[in-house]
């Protein structure tokens, strides 16, 4: 169909719309959204202690070493182009004196003990360039508790 085929006559126009009118409207929009957010409930205290995944853990969350000595370092934290599979992995073969082509890495499970430890609490978040800060001397103990 072509312009030249339909009939304006039975369309109808646009109504100008007041800047005043659209305020009203958003005011009353936003408050509605407003009005049905559910109260939240506090969190509990963060208490480290308590924090599984631990660097005395090593074995049981963050390493995994191989026969033939390749050794898998579980990183808890996404990538998102910052290098942080490298860096985690390079700290731990730091610590543990490896050789580079031993290291392996694999993303860890869901779960608490893979928490983002550079939010200074249990949150399951990358951003703000906190991955490396919290991950850094975590890491850094990981390495260092294997014999």
């Amino acid at each position: 169909m072509t312009t030249a085929e339909i009939d304006f006559s039975t369309t109808t126009s646009i109504k100008p719309v007041g800047r005043r009118r659209v305020l009203k409207v958003m005011a009353l929009a936003g408050g509605g959204l407003v009005l049905g957010v559910p109260r939240l409930k506090a969190q509990p205290a963060f208490d480290p202690e308590t924090w599984p995944g631990k660097p005395s853990d090593a074995f049981e969350y963050w390493i995994e070493i191989s026969p033939d000595n390749a050794i898998t370092v579980f990183i808890h934290l996404a990538e998102m182009g910052q290098g942080i599979t490298t860096s985690v992995a390079m700290l731990v073969a730091e610590e543990l004196e490896a050789d580079w082509k031993d290291i392996r890495v694999q993303f860890a499970p869901n779960g608490r003990a893979y928490y983002n430890r550079g939010y200074g609490g249990p949150l399951e978040s990358t951003g703000s360039s906190a991955s490396i800060q919290g991950a850094f001397g975590h890491s850094r103990e990981v390495g260092g508790e294997c014999p």
